[in-house]
């Protein structure tokens, strides 16, 4: 074998190399980029759903106090609430399933009523005397 054939080998070689090191550098971008894109729709989902929650919440709570007004039962806070939010969400351009609406004004109502029971006025509110409120 000449010098040059020799030569041509292993620039022959060293093309191979570099080509077979481009398309593993290119699958270990793709890879890097599905996990990078993976993990921004995850953010961008735990942020909407974040959302989501924040609104039901100010909306229960809302048609809480106005429905003590009105003198309204949880079954008729609870209608007003899914047409509302689904209403609103579906201006947004927020894709919600009923089920998981539900779910979420069940979650936001529990919370609520949990908070009310923590606050020392309770007992008032229910009419029990012995109730202790603190006074600031």
């Amino acid at each position: 074998m000449s010098l040059e054939q020799a030569t041509n080998e292993l620039v022959k070689a060293a093309l191979m190399l570099l080509s077979v090191l481009a398309v593993y550098g290119v699958k270990q971008m793709i890879n890097y980029l599905n996990v990078k894109m993976g993990e921004a729709e995850a953010n961008k989902a735990l942020s909407l759903v974040g959302y989501i929650k924040e609104q039901v919440k100010s909306m229960v709570r809302f048609l809480e106090m106005t429905g003590y007004l009105q003198k309204l039962d949880g079954a008729a806070k609870f209608e007003k609430a899914m047409a509302w939010l689904q209403q609103f969400f579906a201006d947004k351009g927020i894709e919600i399933d009923a089920v998981e609406l539900r779910h979420y004004i069940e979650e936001a109502v529990q919370e609520m009523n949990n908070e009310i029971k923590d606050e020392s006025w309770y007992g008032l509110l229910q009419g029990n005397a012995e109730t202790k409120v603190e006074k600031g």
